[in-house]
């Protein structure tokens, strides 16, 4: 009868000290631990359990090794879930990469700096509209100075304007596509002008809210009595100006 009598006072113990244990942490190799977390941090996950021996002991774990863990009150109410709280770190880090609105300038200008050194100018501009800034309106002009205007193969002053479409937009990135018919005249008056009829590819990179990184790169045919296959190219400090509009990308 004490026997029986002691072996029960040793389970109800038992019980006891293992109820108050009712947080669990969930590893990634699918292990699972009922625990009373006293702390966490960026990193580790502070607790005390009752090991192998039934000896209350603490203990810590890192978080890399961890999927979730979730934490009670002492009347079983859920307090904590880590598992909510990283799908809300993970959407707000979808949200800056992939954002569900982006704001885009009307007007956005980008000039070649490399050029301006050899007294010479490569500019680029966009009139962007629609529901979505996805179609725009894009003028080049090209202006080589006596320093460079012999590597002018089509012409030392080239501009043109044409129609652009850019059907992606983030946070940081635009892309989009363009035909701008380009006329190449050289100002020596000793030949003819040209014509190009280029397909560019065209990538905004956005560093802050009003300044980026243009650039583009178009392929096609061009006309000067004969025709020949071409390659034009830009590269330049992109400035966009804060008549911006704001929409949802829904990608």
């Amino acid at each position: 009868m004490k026997t029986l009598i002691l072996t029960l006072a040793l389970f109800a113990l038992s019980f006891n000290g293992i109820a108050q244990f009712n947080d669990t942490i969930f590893y990634k190799s699918g292990m699972q631990k009922v625990v009373s977390i006293k702390d966490f941090t960026n990193t580790q996950i502070f607790y005390t359990t009752v090991n192998s021996k039934g000896k209350t002991v603490d203990s810590q774990v890192t978080k890399s090794v961890v999927r979730r863990f979730v934490m009670y009150d002492e009347d079983g109410t859920l307090q904590y879930n880590s598992k909510v709280i990283n799908t809300e770190v993970d959407d707000m880090k979808f949200q800056t990469k992939f954002p569900s609105t982006v704001s885009v300038s009307k007007h956005s200008f980008s000039i070649n700096p490399f050029f301006l050194p050899f007294l010479s100018a490569s500019l680029k501009h966009n009139y962007r509209f629609g529901s979505k800034m996805q179609f725009s309106i894009c003028s080049r002009a090209t202006i080589l100075g006596p320093l460079l205007d012999n590597e002018g193969y089509w012409g030392n002053v080239m501009f043109g304007t044409g129609f652009q479409i850019t059907p992606f937009y983030n946070k940081r990135l635009a892309f989009g596509l363009d035909f701008v018919p380009m006329i190449g005249l050289y100002t020596d008056g000793y030949d003819d002008p040209s014509l190009m009829l280029p397909i560019s590819v065209d990538f905004d990179f956005y560093i802050t809210k009003n300044v980026g990184i243009s650039a583009d790169i178009g392929f096609g045919n061009i006309y000067d009595g004969s025709s020949y296959f071409g390659v034009r190219g830009h590269l330049g400090v992109l400035i966009q100006l804060n008549d911006k509009k704001t929409f949802e990308t829904n990608y």
